[in-house]
């Protein structure tokens, strides 16, 4: 799993594989990827800061603390 924070958008991404998808528009500013399975491969966020739940600050701490999870995180200036 890689999870990228891209400030100069302010758009978060959380890929769970990397593969051709197709793109499903949950609702404005949200979208996600299936596989050819229908296996969900990414989340998308747009304006990410927005939203309450996502404290993108803490996300480089987070990493740190996670390392046993396999999770990247990518935060983009």
């Amino acid at each position: 799993m890689k999870i990228i924070y891209d400030r100069e958008v302010n758009a978060l991404s959380i890929i769970f594989q990397e593969t051709t998808v197709t793109t499903q528009h949950l609702s404005e500013g949200i979208a996600v990827d299936y596989d050819a399975k229908g296996k969900l491969a990414s989340i998308e966020i747009l304006d990410a800061t927005k939203l309450p739940m996502l404290c993108i600050n803490k996300l480089k701490h987070w990493q740190r603390e996670n390392k046993l999870y396999q999770i990247r995180v990518i935060i983009r200036n």
